[in-house]
């Protein structure tokens, strides 16, 4: 079996020869990783969102978020209509980018979990690490 790794461009790795980049396949742009699985590219030069695209719209799964919100939907709807979003979500606090997903599942260095949770009673989820969301 051949396992192909993708990274993209903040990984420090810009200096791989083509040798080295035996398995690797690096993303600048967005990009289809596997069938129905995108990435969203570089957004920024700081991180990428990966991105599955499934009956019901797109699930979004952002690290930290540090391009913005509105970006990385933007971005994911190359792809098709985002429905999802789960991941940190940092600082945000521009809710109404978020008010047409049916699922918002807000992580790790989201600060304003509790008033998402207030503001989107029914497409909000709580995140934790073992969670498993059935999309």
């Amino acid at each position: 079996m051949r396992v192909t790794i993708v990274y993209d461009n903040t990984t420090g790795q810009e200096n791989l020869s083509m040798q080295d980049l035996h398995g690797l396949r690096r993303i600048a742009g967005p990009t289809k990783i596997f069938h129905e699985i995108f990435s969203t590219g570089e957004l920024k030069a700081i991180e990428h969102s990966l991105v599955i695209r499934q009956k019901e719209g797109l699930v979004v799964v952002a690290g930290c978020s540090h391009p913005g919100i509105g970006e990385i939907l933007a971005a994911a709807s190359a792809f098709g209509h985002p429905a999802a979003l789960i991941g940190g979500l940092h600082g945000f606090d521009d809710f109404e980018k978020i008010a047409c997903l049916s699922c918002i599942c807000p992580t790790h260095c989201t600060r304003h979990i509790d008033r998402i949770a207030a503001v989107y009673p029914q497409q909000y989820v709580s995140g934790c690490a073992g969670r498993v969301l059935d999309l």
